[in-house]
């Protein structure tokens, strides 16, 4: 099976329609570490697709949370941003990548940057649980939990056999002058293996305003590169082996106007 997938987006996203019959219900697994769905949750939980993440047009993740309830984004610059889950910050938030944390009480208390280093468009699904996180994850999950599920080959779900699929996306925001592309390969044999190898590369322009002109110090680029390989080599025995890179250049400490 071959996909290939372009996407144009000049300084907007549009949404198409989706017939009822083709949503899938929210699962959940953050909160009490097995899959449950969205609405039996017994705990405050939000959910962002990969969807809402690519129409949101964002550059960190940190951004994707700015206007989700009970959670507020501090951004020194346009290149970083921490943040605040029901008035907590920095080492009282835990942050996971499919589970494994990056993050533990030893870190500062203060505004962090360690969200900024999780690519968004390698991101399947982003799920944030408010306050019962210490209940699970230990104290340094005071305020909250942030869980980046990563983009799967789904090779559990292929028929038998070899699988292949691609994504190309370019995105090009004429307001900052800022151009992102993405490059995503999938292969794999259906139940038995599957490998996503994603790269990306990043030039955001310093925007523009009509009140202020052209903002300096808001630009930047960014290169990422993502691996997952995940295989199965015994029923009801799944490894994951994952690698991700993140590179920031020119990112001012400060924005001048």
């Amino acid at each position: 099976m071959n996909k290939l997938i372009l996407t144009s987006t000049i300084g907007l996203s549009a949404l198409l329609p989706i017939k009822a019959q083709d949503l899938l219900p929210e699962v959940i697994v953050t909160a009490s570490r097995s899959s449950e769905g969205y609405s039996e949750t017994p705990y405050t939980t939000d959910i962002l697709t990969t969807d809402e993440l690519l129409d949101r047009a964002l550059r960190t993740v940190p951004e994707a949370l700015q206007f989700t309830p009970g959670i507020s984004v501090q951004k020194t610059t346009h290149g970083h941003g921490s943040p605040f889950i029901r008035g907590f910050t920095g080492r009282q938030n835990l942050f996971l990548v499919d589970g494994i944390r990056i993050n533990n009480s030893t870190f500062r208390a203060g505004p962090v940057q360690y969200l900024n280093t999780i690519d968004s468009f390698g991101i399947n699904q982003l799920e944030v649980v408010k306050s019962q996180g210490s209940v699970q994850y230990g104290s340094d999950a005071l305020g909250g939990t942030i869980n980046a599920i990563t983009t799967s080959s789904g090779y559990l779900d292929e028929d038998q056999g070899f699988f292949q699929r691609g994504a190309l996306l370019y995105r090009i925001d004429s307001n900052s002058e800022s151009h992102v592309t993405r490059l995503q390969q999938t292969i794999g044999s259906g139940k038995q293996w599957g490998l996503t190898l994603g790269a990306n590369w990043k030039d955001f322009g310093d925007i523009k305003s009509d009140f202020y002109g052209r903002m300096r110090g808001t630009g930047y680029t960014e290169q990422n590169f993502d691996a997952k390989l995940e295989f199965s080599p015994a029923e009801n025995l799944y490894i994951t082996l994952a690698h991700q890179y993140l590179n920031q250049d020119d990112v001012s400490a400060l924005n001048h106007q």
